[in-house]
């Protein structure tokens, strides 16, 4: 992917991201979430290997936030409620830590997506 392409796509993960967290505590348990899950499980996947190159783990968090998110996708992007607050606080992490990373961290980790893609 170029990098400008890269950038863009960056930028509109970031504000997808920030947009369901505004609206994530007022679904119902039931209803599809399905693109937003897809796109909050690319941005965990994008910042744990771009710690991972830096040396780093994910905390705690995170990596709760990220298996909510992937019990959701294997539920076919079902929503349950009990799952807002731990998604909440990992999206509030990944939100704060994702513009302290390293450029070179990030871009190796989007091409390592794109490779598994």
């Amino acid at each position: 992917m170029h990098p400008v392409a890269r950038a863009v796509a960056q930028a509109n993960l970031i504000s997808s991201v920030r947009t369901f967290q505004l609206r994530l505590h007022l679904l119902n348990t039931g209803e599809n979430v399905l693109p937003d899950m897809a796109i909050c499980d690319t941005m965990f996947r994008i910042v744990s290997k771009a710690l991972d190159t830096d040396g780093y783990e994910p905390d705690r968090v995170m990596r709760g936030a990220h298996s909510a998110v992937k019990q959701c996708l294997s539920r076919d992007g079902v929503w349950y409620v009990q799952d807002a607050t731990a998604i909440d606080q990992g999206l509030k992490h990944l939100v704060d830590i994702y513009p302290q990373l390293k450029a070179r961290s990030v871009t190796a980790a989007w091409q390592k997506l794109e490779a598994t893609a």
